[in-house]
């Protein structure tokens, strides 16, 4: 998008056009654009393009979430620059976006995906703690049995009732 100091849009690209679905016809100054497509963030967004014309070279503005004219919220990551003046001495400005929508699309959806295994391992770290605690107490059992065993019985066990006891 080109658009001059005092507001005025010059030019749109065709991408800008199809992504937005709005035409150069329904945008003709910043602030339309900023009213269609800022909902809540006008003040913050007019400022920053006010500050756009005091440049010297190119600057990341930074991501943006815009509404489109079929109400669809894209993510546009912009920069801009400033691009001399016109014949009439107005300032002009180019300000570039790329469409990050899908990239944070994706990003939000393996936040989801992490915050979920994140919450998957400790429920499982919790039911190997107890599952560990309520085995330990047979095993004591056990140990117990085996041991009572030995002392009752050590050197009075023959093959075959050491057969019968594992078998």
């Amino acid at each position: 998008m080109l658009h001059a100091e005092d507001g005025e849009v010059l030019c749109i690209s065709t991408s800008w056009t199809e992504l937005t679905g709005y035409s150069l016809d329904e945008i003709p100054t910043i602030s339309d654009w900023v009213n269609k497509t800022y909902a809540g963030n006008q003040k913050k967004v007019m400022d920053g393009i006010h500050n756009l014309f005091e440049l010297e070279g190119k600057v990341s503005e930074g991501e943006f979430v815009i509404t489109a004219k079929n109400g669809r919220e894209l993510t546009w990551d912009f920069s801009s620059a400033h691009l001399g003046c016109l014949p009439d001495g107005r300032r002009l400005v180019i300000s570039m976006a790329m469409d990050v929508t899908q990239r944070k699309e994706a990003e939000q959806a393996l936040a989801g995906r992490t915050e979920e295994l994140v919450r998957s391992n400790a429920e499982l770290e919790q039911f190997a703690y107890i599952a560990s605690h309520d085995l330990q107490e047979p095993l004591r059992k056990i140990i117990n049995f085996v041991d009572l065993l030995e002392k009752r019985y050590k050197g009075h066990i023959d093959e075959r009732a050491i057969y019968n006891l594992c078998c």
